[in-house]
């Protein structure tokens, strides 16, 4: 963990202002599928991984087939 003296705390508000908000809603972090109902992380075989662009800011992942 790096320590810097002097260094200056953020509050959530700063900080979001900082980052420019919030992330989109149809943004994902991971890849992820559904089996039985249930949310899985990572893509099905027959589907890859994509990295996008969600806007200016951000970038998502999705499964697209191969």
């Amino acid at each position: 963990m790096l320590k810097f003296k002097n260094a200056q705390t953020l509050s959530r508000t700063q900080m979001k202002n900082l980052t420019g908000g919030t992330r989109p809603p149809n943004c994902p972090y991971v890849c992820t599928h559904r089996i039985n109902g249930q949310l899985r992380i990572g893509c099905p075989p027959y589907e890859e991984c994509v990295t996008y662009s969600c806007d200016a800011t951000y970038m998502g992942e999705s499964c697209q087939p191969l």
